[in-house]
C-alpha cells in the first residue's frame, strides 16, 4: 500500500469516528490513554450509578402515602408498657393488644408521652370491659344458683330442727313443706314398710320410726295418722286365737297386709305433695330468677361506683391527650376546667 492509500484510509476512519460520535452512540474506545484536555464520556457507567442511587433511595424512604406513614409510625411500639401489669392469667393478651392497636390507630399518638397516655386509655377501657364482665357474672350467678340457694336454705333449716322439737310438735310430717324433710319422711316410711314385711309388727322398733314421723302418740290427738292406725292393727295381730275365733277378728297376717297398704297410701300422699310442691317451686324459682336480672343492691352499688370512676379516668386521659396534641401542633389550648361535685352536706 502506497502512502496516498494510507492517508485515504486514515481519513475515512476519522470520518467514521466523527459520525458515530455525532449520532450519540455509546461507543467507547478501549484505549485509556486520552489527552488531559478532552474528557471522554462514559454513559454506561453513569446509568449504572443512577440506577443504584435510585434503588437505594427507594429502599430508604419508607412509605410515601399518609396512610402508610400513619401505620408505620407505631412500628416500634409492639406492646403496651402496662400490658404485663394489667392482665390477669386468664385474660387474653391478644384481645388487649387489639384494643390498644385500635386506639393508637384512631388517636394517632406521636412521641413517648402521647403513646403512654393512649396506653393508659387502653388500660382504662380494659378495666371497663372487666367491670361489665363482672356485672354479667353477678347477674348470671344470681339466676343460675337460685335453686341451689333454696336447697341449701332448706338443708340449713332441717339441721336446725332437733329430735325433741319434732317429737312434741307433730313430728317430721308437720314439716313436709321443706323438701329435705319430706324426703326424710319417705325414707322412714320405706324403712317401716320393709321391716314389717320382713319381721311383722315389732312395737319396739316400729314406734321409734312412727314417733319421728308423727311425734309422741297421744290418745286425744285429733289427727287420724298412721301412728293411731298402727296401734289398731297391732291389737288385732296380738289378739289371742280363741278370741279371734269367737269374734271373727282378722288374722295377724291380714292385719299386717292391711297396715302395709295404709303405709303405701301414706307414701302416695306424700309423693303427691312432693309433685305439687315441685311444680309450684319451679314457677316460683323462675320468677325469682327473673327478678335477679340486676345484681343485688350492694353489688350493684359497688359496680356502679367502679364503672363511674373508670369513665372519669377515660375522660381525663382523653382531655390530657388532646392538650398534648394541640401543644405539638402549635394550636391554642382551651382553658382547663376543674369541676368537683360533692353530694355530702
Amino acid at each position: 500500500m502506497n502512502s496516498e492509500e494510507q492517508k485515504e484510509n486514515a481519513a475515512n476512519a476519522e470520518l467514521d469516528m466523527t459520525d458515530v460520535s455525532n449520532n450519540g452512540s455509546r461507543y467507547t474506545g478501549d484505549d485509556d490513554s486520552q489527552p488531559t484536555s478532552g474528557k471522554r464520556s462514559h454513559p454506561n457507567r453513569g446509568a449504572e450509578k443512577s440506577d443504584i442511587a435510585t434503588s437505594t433511595k427507594r429502599r430508604g424512604t419508607g412509605p410515601r402515602t399518609q396512610e402508610g406513614k400513619n401505620r408505620s409510625r407505631q412500628n416500634a411500639c409492639k406492646h403496651a408498657i402496662f400490658s404485663r401489669i394489667v392482665l390477669f392469667k386468664h385474660e387474653e393478651r391478644q384481645e388487649f393488644e387489639h384494643i390498644l392497636a385500635g386506639l393508637r390507630n384512631d388517636l394517632r399518638p406521636v412521641g413517648t408521652l402521647e403513646i403512654i397516655v393512649v396506653d393508659q386509655v387502653a388500660v382504662a377501657f380494659w378495666r371497663k370491659r372487666r367491670c361489665l364482665i363482672a356485672e354479667g357474672a353477678e347477674i348470671q350467678k344470681g339466676m343460675d344458683f337460685v335453686e341451689w340457694d333454696e336447697e341449701r336454705e332448706h338443708e340449713r333449716r332441717a339441721v336446725g330442727l332437733s329430735s325433741s322439737s319434732t317429737n312434741y310438735n307433730g313430728g317430721l310430717i308437720a314439716t313436709i313443706a321443706n323438701p329435705t324433710l319430706l324426703e326424710r319422711c319417705l325414707e322412714l316410711l320405706d324403712d317401716l314398710k320393709s321391716a314389717i314385711k320382713r319381721d311383722g309388727f315389732d312395737p319396739e322398733y316400729d314406734k321409734k320410726i312412727l314417733i319421728k314421723l308423727y311425734g309422741e302418740y297421744r290418745q286425744d290427738d285429733w289427727r287420724d295418722t298412721l301412728f293411731s292406725s298402727y296401734f289398731f292393727w297391732l291389737a288385732y295381730a296380738l289378739c289371742p286365737d280363741e278370741k279371734r275365733q269367737i269374734e271373727g277378728i282378722t288374722s295377724p297376717e291380714e292385719a299386717k297386709e292391711t297396715f302395709l297398704t295404709e303405709i303405701e297410701l301414706e307414701e302416695k300422699r306424700l309423693l303427691r305433695v312432693k309433685k305439687d310442691r315441685a311444680a309450684k317451686e319451679s314457677a316460683r324459682l323462675k320468677l325469682v330468677s327473673l327478678s335477679r336480672n340486676i345484681p343485688a343492691p350492694a353489688e350493684m352499688d359497688r359496680l356502679l361506683r367502679y364503672g363511674t370512676s373508670i369513665d372519669r379516668e377515660i375522660d381525663r386521659l382523653l382531655k390530657q391527650l388532646e392538650r398534648l396534641q394541640r401543644m405539638r401542633l402549635g394550636q391554642p389550648l382551651p382553658p382547663p376546667i376543674d369541676l368537683n361535685v360533692s353530694l355530702e352536706q
